[in-house]
């Protein structure tokens, strides 16, 4: 994710064969749908995987403004596709995964997805960090699973969190993941905050 201006970002592509010396980089995937942003046009958070002989690379867009911690946060969740990793990216038209009233832990933004293909179901498995305003008027994140045969449609896989927000370390929101196989495991980084204007991540 690169930064273009002060409300204005988008996806860039490096490559190395050392992880010494980069390429220089290329602009992937810019902000141009309505829902990828108005006044905060953002593209973020890509996760690219490999399915069906194309690349999907799912990414956050558009942004929301946490007023209790000074800072946005994903707005939408969408999709591109292409044959190779240097492009050309088609973009899905329309989000994958969206805010929504209905859903209290996603009420506010959609946050990020990071998208692991499980070998033995065949399914794909999304941890998703939504963006919330709770019952006391405050932003919150949580991570949370979800499930898709097609890559394009996702569901709960239960209505309870994988990491949420606890007292300590942890207090405020729990987000910016990410899920890798290490031997027979799936492990997950995550960062969390414990305050919200004022408040440390870790």
């Amino acid at each position: 994710e690169h930064m273009v201006g002060p409300i204005h970002t988008r996806i860039e592509r490096v490559s190395s064969n050392d992880l010494e010396q980069w390429s220089r980089p290329e602009v992937v995937l810019e902000p141009t749908l309505p829902w990828e942003g108005h006044f905060f046009r953002a593209a973020g958070n890509p996760c690219v995987v490999r399915r069906d002989g194309q690349y999907w690379l799912y990414y956050s867009a558009g942004a929301v403004w946490l007023k209790d911690c000074g800072f946005i946060e994903p707005w939408n969740i969408g999709v591109a596709r292409s044959k190779s990793l240097g492009g050309p990216w088609v973009k899905h038209q329309q989000p994958l995964i969206e805010p929504s009233y209905s859903v209290p832990h996603r009420n506010h933004g959609a946050g990020a997805l990071k998208v692991f293909p499980d070998p033995v179901s065949g399914r794909l498995l999304g941890f998703n960090n939504g963006i919330f305003i709770d019952a006391e008027a405050r932003s919150r994140s949580d991570i949370r699973l979800l499930l898709s045969d097609d890559g394009l449609s996702w569901s709960e896989a239960w209505d309870r969190p994988l990491v949420q927000p606890e007292p300590g370390w942890k207090n405020a929101l729990v987000y910016a993941l990410d899920v890798h196989a290490v031997g027979d495991e799936l492990w997950m980084y995550y960062n969390a905050r414990d305050g919200w204007a004022i408040g440390q991540e870790r």
